[in-house]
């Protein structure tokens, strides 16, 4: 991911990354590895208005959300590698165009839906990631945050569709 972000602001410089991890006890981890690139790295927890940051890494829990709120795409983690993909609900909720790789095994119904909604894309190597970075059709990403959030809405009360046709399933037997 990195990676192909250095390769990205080589080309869009006002390029900024924000990095998730999911388990506290790898934000240490996380941010070593972004120091090995020449970037500006800053935990979350350290942001004050005169601070520059190319790489932001959330160090905090809860705040996920409010950064899906203030992106311009989406890149759904755990699913680049056999970990079985993240919950892609949230930057769904938010009209974010989403991105993610090829194991979506834990989101799998979901993945579905929304890439065959045109909402979601899914990355599977490297160069995948690089136009991710550099996607410049605005119209494009619109389109896809808006099917995100049409294909969210179209999965609201599912848990209540479901209890009534296992109701129904169960009276006819």
């Amino acid at each position: 991911m990195i990676e192909a972000y250095s390769r990205a602001k080589s080309v869009k410089e006002n390029l900024l990354l924000i990095l998730a991890p999911r388990h506290p006890e790898r934000f240490d981890e996380v941010e070593r590895i972004c120091q090995d690139f020449p970037f500006k790295v800053m935990r979350r927890t350290q942001v004050s208005p005169n601070k520059q940051w190319d790489i932001l890494i959330l160090d905090t829990i809860g705040e996920l959300a409010h950064f899906y709120a203030l992106s311009d795409v989406s890149f759904v983690g755990g699913s680049l590698v056999p970990w079985g993909g993240q919950n892609l609900l949230e930057p769904a909720f938010y009209k974010k165009p989403i991105f993610f790789g090829p194991h979506m095994e834990n989101f799998a119904f979901l993945a579905e839906k929304f890439v065959q909604a045109g909402a979601a894309r899914i990355i599977n190597k490297n160069k995948d990631l690089d136009e991710m970075f550099l996607i410049r059709d605005e119209k494009s990403l619109e389109k896809m945050g808006r099917s995100a959030k049409e294909t969210l809405n179209s999965l609201q009360g599912a848990t209540e569709k479901t209890i009534k046709a296992i109701e129904a399933m169960m009276a006819d037997s």
